[in-house]
């Protein structure tokens, strides 16, 4: 599914580039994919998937 129809960027694309620690903010994760916003309509997805995608991550080390 597209997530961002600008750029042509794929949920995919996003949540593996998203679970890159070195990614941190919603530019960076276009910058990791080879875009830039553009029209910006993506923004609040993008960054609601970031959040998914490190949950896991976050509930990991919170057991530790």
């Amino acid at each position: 599914m597209y997530v961002c129809i600008c750029n042509a960027l794929k949920h995919g694309q996003l949540s593996a580039a998203a679970s890159d620690p070195q990614v941190e903010s919603v530019p960076q994760l276009f910058q990791s994919c080879g875009a830039r916003p553009r029209c910006g309509r993506c923004l609040d997805d993008m960054a609601d998937l970031m959040t998914a995608v490190r949950q896991p991550q976050s509930a990991a080390l919170a057991a530790e």
